[in-house]
């Protein structure tokens, strides 16, 4: 019998324990307690599915209002972009760099402020950067690849939020039974050991 097979003839025998004479009500406890912990994430499976597809949908009309209100500009640099130092254990970081800076506004004018852009620039220099509605600097806008991700990843979270539980508990109750049933093999030993020999 292949290896799969065995492995669910003794699940099925776990859960359904059957009029096994040798059966302890600690041991039907257990197979309801592993079906459920079965059942339970089979029937969520279709909720979950159905987050991720609500969250898929919210994700993308996010990225559909991002990509409609923000465009690229080129800035003008005016000053040179000195690195903003910071460390980290002892390592320094050179990511971003604050400085000031020119670009034309939706409007047709030039605005004039605080970007983030990449060290090394000198004054003059041009680089391009995000704007929003009213033409302040923003972030690049997110991807319809983000969407299928942020879909995929709620979907995943509502379903584990189900298993995880149903894992857990079901093996902190086996513990517990299994506490229980050693107990009771032990007054069954004690008891045995007590009775007089048929000798």
């Amino acid at each position: 019998m292949p290896e799969s097979a065995t492995y669910l003839a003794r699940l099925w025998r776990r859960i359904r324990v059957g009029r096994n004479p040798m059966a302890r009500r600690a041991d039907r406890v257990e197979g309801w307690l592993l079906a459920f912990a079965l059942i339970a994430p089979l029937l969520a499976l279709p909720v979950a599915v159905s987050a991720g597809s609500d969250g898929y949908a919210r994700a993308v009309e996010t990225v559909r209002q991002e990509t409609h209100s923000r465009h690229q500009v080129t800035a003008t640099l005016l000053a040179d972009a000195e690195p903003s130092v910071g460390s980290s254990y002892g390592a320094v970081l050179e990511r971003t760099a604050r400085v000031r800076a020119e670009w034309p506004a939706p409007d047709g004018s030039v605005r004039t402020g605080m970007i983030t852009t990449e060290p090394g620039y000198s004054t003059g220099s041009t680089v391009r950067i995000w704007l929003n509605e009213s033409g302040g600097q923003t972030v690049e806008p997110r991807t319809a690849g983000w969407a299928r991700w942020e879909g995929i990843a709620i979907a995943a979270m509502s379903w584990f939020a189900v298993v995880l539980p149903c894992a857990a508990g079901y093996g902190l109750a086996r513990r517990v039974l299994d506490t229980r049933r050693l107990r009771a093999w032990d007054r069954e030993w004690a008891r045995i050991d007590r009775e007089p020999s048929g000798s």
